[in-house]
């Protein structure tokens, strides 16, 4: 298993909800309502389309408990990624879709309350390409995309998404994400 540590992200995402057992409202358990996000992604890298952005639109139709992401812990703890993903695949509680048409379930959703607004967590499926597949590559260990939406009182902000993640548990005991790549911004994120 090969992992870019200079790349690594060595933020606790799960962790800091299952572990440190941040607060989550009412109004975010219950997910009776959908709700919507959208941010803009700049796209990265050499070539004419570096520097440009596709606009990321964020339906969530359930918000994670405070249970739900213990049971995902305990899971991932006694059975590993692999058994995480198996019990995650099956759930869909939204979605993301790029203006590209390109839409993808949102398996996990999951919404904590800062001093300055709220932070939005999604953890979702990501495309699998055939050249992947072809050459053995070890970017098939990660086999999540995540999104992190940082919004003021006013439902406006800024956030990351990392294309490639993984979820694992680290040598602490804490559930922590890994990334294959470069996290890439996200602007103009907001609550619509």
């Amino acid at each position: 298993m090969r992992r870019n540590r200079a790349t690594t992200l060595a933020i606790v995402i799960l962790a800091g909800l299952m572990l440190a057992g941040w607060a989550i409202s009412g109004q975010e358990q219950a997910g009776a309502t959908v709700e919507k996000f959208s941010a803009n992604i700049m796209v990265q890298g050499g070539g004419a389309p570096a520097g440009r952005s596709t606009r990321l639109n964020m339906d969530v139709t359930h918000w994670a408990t405070q249970g739900d992401l213990d049971g995902f812990k305990k899971i991932l703890t006694e059975g590993g990624p692999n058994a995480l993903y198996k019990a995650l695949a099956g759930r869909n509680v939204g979605k993301v879709q790029t203006t590209q048409s390109y839409e993808y379930p949102i398996y996990l959703a999951f919404s904590v309350t800062t001093e300055k607004g709220r932070t939005i967590k999604l953890i979702t499926e990501r495309p699998v390409f055939t050249k992947e597949v072809v050459r053995d590559q070890d970017t098939l260990e990660y086999i999540y995309s995540y999104i992190e939406l940082n919004l003021d009182a006013k439902g406006k902000g800024s956030g990351k998404m990392l294309g490639t993640a993984k979820v694992f548990i680290n040598k602490e005991g804490k559930v922590d994400i890994d990334t294959h790549g470069q996290p890439q911004p996200l602007i103009n994120a907001r609550k619509v």
